[in-house]
Protein backbone atom coordinates (compact mmCIF):
# COMPACT_ATOMS: atom_id res chain seq x y z
CA UNK A 1 0.00 0.00 0.00
CA UNK A 2 2.85 2.52 0.43
CA UNK A 3 4.31 1.93 -2.93
CA UNK A 4 1.12 2.93 -3.99
CA UNK A 5 0.85 6.08 -1.65
CA UNK A 6 3.94 6.71 -2.74
CA UNK A 7 3.18 7.29 -6.64
CA UNK A 8 0.08 8.52 -5.97
CA UNK A 9 -0.29 10.12 -3.06
CA UNK A 10 -3.61 8.46 -2.09
CA UNK A 11 -3.93 5.21 -1.05
CA UNK A 12 -5.02 2.61 -3.69
CA UNK A 13 -9.13 1.93 -3.18
CA UNK A 14 -10.92 5.27 -2.95
CA UNK A 15 -13.67 6.70 -4.52
CA UNK A 16 -11.79 9.60 -6.40
CA UNK A 17 -11.41 11.13 -9.73
CA UNK A 18 -8.97 9.45 -12.10
CA UNK A 19 -5.51 11.39 -12.06
CA UNK A 20 -3.84 9.88 -15.08
CA UNK A 21 -5.17 9.56 -19.33
CA UNK A 22 -7.66 7.75 -19.97
CA UNK A 23 -6.41 4.59 -22.21
CA UNK A 24 -9.12 3.90 -24.83
CA UNK A 25 -6.74 1.27 -26.62
CA UNK A 26 -5.50 -1.18 -25.06
CA UNK A 27 -3.12 -2.61 -27.26
CA UNK A 28 -1.05 -0.43 -25.76
CA UNK A 29 -0.90 -2.04 -22.45
CA UNK A 30 1.70 -4.12 -20.79
CA UNK A 31 1.96 -6.71 -18.20
CA UNK A 32 3.85 -4.65 -15.44
CA UNK A 33 1.93 -1.75 -16.11
CA UNK A 34 0.67 0.41 -13.11
CA UNK A 35 -3.17 1.68 -14.01
CA UNK A 36 -6.18 3.19 -12.51
CA UNK A 37 -8.81 1.64 -12.79
CA UNK A 38 -12.56 3.21 -12.73
CA UNK A 39 -15.32 0.56 -12.49
CA UNK A 40 -19.13 0.90 -12.67
CA UNK A 41 -19.92 1.58 -9.00
CA UNK A 42 -17.10 5.05 -9.51
CA UNK A 43 -14.60 3.50 -7.15
CA UNK A 44 -11.13 3.78 -8.09
CA UNK A 45 -8.29 1.47 -7.74
CA UNK A 46 -4.86 1.38 -8.22
CA UNK A 47 -3.77 -2.28 -9.99
CA UNK A 48 -0.92 -3.78 -12.10
CA UNK A 49 -1.50 -5.37 -15.11
CA UNK A 50 -0.79 -8.82 -14.38
CA UNK A 51 -1.54 -10.34 -18.29
CA UNK A 52 -3.46 -9.49 -21.14
CA UNK A 53 -4.37 -11.96 -23.98
CA UNK A 54 -2.76 -12.15 -27.27
CA UNK A 55 -5.55 -9.97 -28.84
CA UNK A 56 -5.59 -7.15 -25.99
CA UNK A 57 -9.40 -7.85 -24.90
CA UNK A 58 -8.92 -9.94 -22.05
CA UNK A 59 -7.11 -8.24 -18.94
CA UNK A 60 -6.01 -9.69 -15.87
CA UNK A 61 -5.33 -6.95 -13.10
CA UNK A 62 -4.28 -7.33 -9.50
CA UNK A 63 -4.92 -4.86 -6.96
CA UNK A 64 -2.66 -3.07 -5.13
CA UNK A 65 -4.07 -3.10 -2.20
CA UNK A 66 -5.52 -6.41 -1.22
CA UNK A 67 -3.54 -8.18 -4.36
CA UNK A 68 -7.02 -9.41 -5.58
CA UNK A 69 -6.91 -10.70 -9.13
CA UNK A 70 -9.53 -9.67 -11.34
CA UNK A 71 -10.31 -10.27 -14.71
CA UNK A 72 -11.90 -7.84 -17.36
CA UNK A 73 -13.10 -8.35 -20.99
CA UNK A 74 -12.67 -4.87 -23.12
CA UNK A 75 -16.36 -4.33 -23.11
CA UNK A 76 -16.95 -4.72 -19.47
CA UNK A 77 -18.38 -1.40 -17.48
CA UNK A 78 -14.37 0.04 -16.69
CA UNK A 79 -12.23 2.49 -17.85
CA UNK A 80 -7.98 2.50 -17.33
CA UNK A 81 -6.13 5.52 -17.02
CA UNK A 82 -2.08 5.67 -17.14
CA UNK A 83 -0.53 6.43 -13.94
Amino acid sequence: MKVVEALTGRSSHQVAPPTGRYIKNWNVLKPGQIVEVLNEHGLLIIAEIDALTDDHTIIWLRSLRSGQRTLHLVEDPISLYEL
